[in-house]
């Protein structure tokens, strides 16, 4: 493949990937501030309950998914399509196995739900139960069909699953919408997310067929060594979605084993994180194929180029996204859901969206070590992160209720980024590059370069905070930032970039 056709590919696939995440964004800023004026703050606390204990079924995935887009892209490369195929199989197969687990435990967690979470209304509990099983079960029935998003991700065709996808949360999202206007009912908005996830994995199923490139599906080609190395590649995947587990989804289990009410503040703000996460995993997750294609054709410098230049564009992009929430949460919030939200979500939301800028760091990173088959290297890292978050959370909690539990984040986050720096980078193997580097060029030198604008928030409380001071603070800091950034940030190639287009765009201009 050409210089300029892979790049082409890439964009392409980045760019179907944030048209997806930007379907997801778009119901995760308009669903939330909806249901939290339609629904009570009881209701709202066990909905996002509902979501988050159902969500658990997507980590009985244990990476094969990724797995199937890492192996599809690396033997089409190869042009040995019948250990892919059969890769292809096997996989579908190990996730009709995940899939009847997570049924098993799901109607588990359904018998004991009283004894677990003895803070839901008895009045809630039968209804909680139905959503429960309903969107529980449809997720469970998926995990064999997101076989079909791996291989869609192995030949680089990531628009289609963004249309499917996209599709599917808009159509929940206006379901969803209806049921909590007509009665709220829990078990009636449990039924359109199953109904409208059932209709997804059909309409996945056609796709691949249509655009699988002639890959051809059998029980016949269901491999015990296809399983060996499915389940070699996906092990160290598995221990590093424990370490997610434990860092991102027990967080609001936690909080609604202790105080109810404050899972619907802790949600709100964890809903905009959810905008960041998503949108620096649609830019970064077409480079997974890429570098499988590298490390097929061992381009190991050209790999290290690729992590220290995505790095740094990750970090831009996560001060971009998170210094305006860090500086305006209260405003924000009272905006978007309510003064009864801002006030107890405000300090939960800047403490999130500082514990992730760290955690999302190393997406890049991580992204470049999956695609390469290193992932064995980095098994320490997650669960350290993981085990730091859920002690630190549990203890902070238990003083500073829901605060406490988002303080637990940051810590584990500055653990997790020091592990990948002292343990596993060492450790990685088939992309060359130097750690000095790329700690001073993709991670310093955005930081430091958005450091005025971050003692916008402090000054502001030492000086006098009338209109013009404001406007006057604003504007220094701004302007030193981007002097910073141009200077510091920017290399050679980029700011030549950057005025040969603001030179274009001016010509076009006037000669309009």
């Amino acid at each position: 493949m050409s210089s300029k056709l892979s790049n082409f590919v890439l964009l392409k696939n980045a760019f179907a990937n944030l048209v997806r995440g930007s379907f997801s964004a778009l119901i995760a800023v308009i669903l939330p501030p909806f249901l939290v004026r339609t629904l009570p703050t009881e209701t709202f606390s066990v909905w996002v309950l509902i979501l988050q204990l159902t969500a658990y079924v997507s980590y009985l995935d244990f990476g094969v998914q990724t797995a199937v887009g890492r192996f599809v892209a690396y033997h089409n490369d190869l042009g040995n399509f019948e250990e892919r195929d059969r890769i292809v199989n096997t996989s579908f197969a190990i996730l009709c196995g995940s899939g009847l687990l997570a049924i098993l435990l799901m109607f588990t967690l359904v018998w004991q739900l009283p004894l677990i979470f003895r803070t839901i209304p008895n009045k809630l509990l039968t209804e909680t139960k139905i959503a429960l099983l309903l969107v529980g079960s449809s997720l469970a029935i998926g995990l064999p069909f997101s076989v079909f998003n791996g291989v869609f991700v192995g030949i680089q065709r990531y628009e289609i699953p963004a249309i499917i996808t996209g599709a599917g949360k808009l159509t929940t999202a206006i379901l969803i919408v209806i049921a909590a206007k007509m009665n709220g009912s829990l078990a009636l908005m449990g039924a359109a997310i199953a109904g409208v996830n059932f209709i997804s994995y059909i309409v996945q199923f056609l796709a691949c067929q249509r655009f699988n490139q002639g890959i051809k599906y059998s029980y016949n080609l269901v491999s015990k060594n296809a399983a060996k190395e499915v389940f070699s590649y996906c092990f160290s995947l598995s221990i590093g979605y424990i370490g997610l587990l434990l860092v991102s989804g027990v967080d609001t289990t936690i909080i609604g084993i202790f105080n109810l009410r404050a899972v619907a503040y802790y949600s709100i703000a964890a809903s905009i994180i959810t905008l960041i996460v998503g949108l620096q995993s649609a830019i970064f997750s077409p480079i997974l194929p890429v570098a499988a294609v590298m490390d097929a054709r061992s381009d190991a410098k050209q790999l290290g180029k690729l992590l220290i230049t995505s790095t740094r564009y990750g970090m831009f992009m996560l001060f971009v996204t998170g210094i305006p929430l860090i500086l305006g949460a209260k405003p924000f919030l009272t905006l978007w859901a309510g003064q009864e939200y801002a006030e107890n979500g405000a300090i939960i939301l800047q403490c999130l969206v500082i514990a992730n800028i760290i955690r999302l760091s190393f997406v890049p990173y991580v992204t470049l070590v999956i695609g390469t088959a290193q992932q064995h290297l980095v098994i320490v890292s997650p669960l350290l992160e993981g085990f730091s978050n859920l002690i630190t959370s549990l203890a902070l909690g238990s003083i500073m209720g829901a605060t406490g539990v988002a303080l637990g984040t940051i810590i584990g986050g500055i653990v997790g980024v020091t592990g990948h720096i002292s343990y596993n980078m060492p450790r990685t193997k088939g992309i060359i590059f130097s750690r000095y580097t790329f700690i001073k060029d993709a991670l310093l030198s955005p930081s430091i370069s958005v450091i005025p604008i971050l003692l916008i928030l402090p000054a502001m409380s030492f000086i006098n905070s009338s209109l013009i001071s404001g406007i006057l603070l604003i504007t220094g800091s701004i302007s030193v930032t981007l002097v910073l950034i141009w200077n510091f940030s920017l290399l050679d190639y980029e700011r030549k970039f950057i005025i040969s287009l603001a030179i274009s765009t001016v010509k076009n201009v006037i000669k309009l």
